[in-house]
């Protein structure tokens, strides 16, 4: 996921846009990375503590699918199931910086700056109801300029909602 900011009015609020992609893994996609990748969007608002500590909101806009047939599964052909939910995804998030990174260089920080994130969310589906999540990652940050940043993360979420598929395994 890739993030632009920019500050506005006080130097230790921002707020960016997110453009990315996400997939899905679950009952039918046991373990492919990237597969069946979709768009992502959405927005951010990021309050800073200091150089190291930032809260973060999020809002993502996603669509996620997969199919049995796309596995060479003999379980998974036979059994043919297949889904396609457009997915609001909106989160809380903690951010720790390994080191001091600050957006205006009043300060005397680094210019790049990996860090942690987690948190607790809720996705929406059209396609079941909602649920909780947890949110975890990690990514770089990347100062542009005095007002901008670019920030590389890549971020797992941790469903406690077994009906995202239209699949309900038991095993789950």
């Amino acid at each position: 996921m890739f993030i632009g900011t920019n500050t506005f009015a006080q130097t230790s609020s921002e707020l960016g846009l997110y453009a990315g992609a996400a997939f899905y893994m679950g009952d039918i996609n046991h373990n492919s990375l990237f597969y069946d990748s979709h768009t992502a969007v959405g927005g951010m608002f990021r309050q800073n503590f200091g150089t190291r500590y930032a809260l973060r909101g999020n809002v993502i806009f996603t669509n996620l699918s997969a199919s049995d047939f796309d596995f060479k599964n003999q379980y998974q052909q036979n059994r043919g199931k297949s889904f396609t939910s457009e997915v609001i995804d909106m989160s809380l998030q903690l951010e720790f910086n390994f080191q001091e990174f600050w957006i205006r260089q009043r300060r005397k920080t680094k210019k790049i700056a990996p860090y942690l994130t987690a948190g607790v969310g809720y996705l929406a589906s059209n396609s079941t109801e909602g649920g909780i999540t947890i949110p975890m990652g990690f990514g770089v940050k990347f100062l542009l300029g005095d007002k901008w940043t670019l920030t590389a993360e890549w971020t797992f979420r941790k469903t406690f909602n077994d009906a995202l598929d239209n699949l309900k395994d038991p095993n789950n």
